[in-house]
C-alpha cells in the first residue's frame, strides 16, 4: 500500500479540463516526476537532437495508442491526402521546412550526417510522416488480429 502524502482535489472550473477529479501525492509520484523531468530539462538546456528524437518518438506512440481509424477506405483516403499535402508544403514551397527549422520543440525526427566538406548536418522527418501511416498500418494490424482469431474460433467449434 502507497504512503499518501497528500490528497489533492481540484479546483471545480478545472475539473472540466481534467481527465480526473481527484488524486494523491505520494512518495512515488514525487520521485517519478523528478526522474521524468531529468530529460526534459536536458532537453530545455541542450536542445540535443537525440533527446528531440527520443521526445518525438514517444510523442508518435502516444499519438499511435489514441487514435483509430473507422473503416480502411478513411485511412486510405488520409494516406492519400498526406501524400498530396506533402507534395505541394513540403517539396511545393519551403514553407514547411521553414517552420520546421526555425522551431526547436520535437515535431520531427533528426538525423546527423557528414557533407562532402566534413560539416555536420542534419536531415529532418515530421512526426506526421510517421503517425499519419503508423495510423493505417495499425489498422491493418487490427484487420489481421480479428481475422486470425475468427479462424481460430471457427476451428474451436
Amino acid at each position: 500500500m502507497r504512503k499518501v502524502i497528500r490528497h489533492v482535489n481540484p479546483y471545480e472550473f478545472l475539473k472540466k479540463y481534467l481527465d480526473f477529479t481527484e488524486f494523491d501525492i505520494s512518495i512515488a509520484s514525487i520521485i517519478t516526476t523528478a526522474v521524468c523531468s531529468v530529460p526534459v530539462i536536458l532537453f530545455y538546456i541542450t536542445k540535443h537532437w537525440f533527446l528531440n528524437n527520443v521526445f518525438g518518438i514517444l510523442f508518435s506512440i502516444v499519438a499511435l495508442k489514441s487514435i483509430n481509424l473507422s473503416s480502411f477506405k478513411v485511412g486510405f483516403i488520409l494516406l492519400w491526402a498526406l501524400f498530396f499535402y506533402d507534395i505541394f508544403w513540403v517539396y511545393g514551397t519551403d514553407v514547411m521546412v521553414t517552420v520546421a527549422k526555425n522551431l526547436d520543440i520535437p515535431i520531427k525526427l533528426i538525423f546527423p550526417y557528414l557533407n562532402e566538406a566534413g560539416e555536420e548536418k542534419f536531415s529532418m522527418l515530421g512526426l506526421g510522416d510517421i503517425v499519419v501511416p503508423g495510423i493505417f498500418v495499425a489498422l491493418c494490424l487490427k484487420f489481421d488480429v480479428d481475422k486470425a482469431i475468427s479462424k481460430l474460433k471457427i476451428k474451436t467449434t
